[in-house]
């Protein structure tokens, strides 16, 4: 029985692959052309630079080393750390199609090139934690909070999109 089971089983997947391969063409059609590239900057941006993408912006307008955070997360910042926050804006310039923004897509540079990702916690207000689908036009603004060793100071702030598209501002 079980062999008559696994024979008809051979059987139907044996003819599924033929009608299968007799539906698909003998040639395929061209691959469609990839999307652009995304622009990015050739070389590191000062602070308040604007970085220019394919559709959209991002723009890093201050850093502020050992700020104290005015939500009340400063008690839960582990000992010899500090809080260190980033005020960007990232706009939709001419797509038709929502552009996200979101916290997680900015990280610190350390001058070892090593990378702190956000707290995750608005420790500074107006914050820019939550995720945003940005339409045509629109742009969101917010500081994005780290928490870094007492003694760091970060050489830099770099953005990388789902996307693709990089930038890097130096401090």
């Amino acid at each position: 029985m079980i062999v008559a089971a696994l024979g008809a089983a051979y059987y139907l997947g044996t003819q599924t692959m033929r009608e299968t391969a007799e539906k698909e063409p003998l040639e395929k059609e061209p691959a469609s052309n990839p999307p652009p590239a995304p622009r990015e900057p050739s070389r590191p941006l000062t602070i308040g630079e604007l970085a220019e993408f394919e559709h959209g912006t991002v723009r890093v307008y201050n850093y502020q080393d050992d700020v104290q955070a005015n939500t009340g997360f400063g008690s839960i910042l582990q000992p010899g750390n500090k809080f260190a926050a980033v005020d960007v804006e990232g706009c939709n310039r001419d797509s038709d199609a929502p552009i996200s923004m979101n916290a997680f897509e900015f990280a610190l540079v350390m001058p070892d090139n090593t990378r702190i990702q956000p707290t995750g916690l608005p420790a500074v207000e107006p914050d820019l934690h939550n995720p945003a689908n940005l339409q045509r036009g629109e742009c969101i603004r917010g500081w994005i909070s780290y928490e870094v060793p007492q003694e760091a100071n970060p050489a830099g702030v770099a953005f990388m999109s789902s996307r693709g598209s990089t930038a890097r501002w130096d401090i």
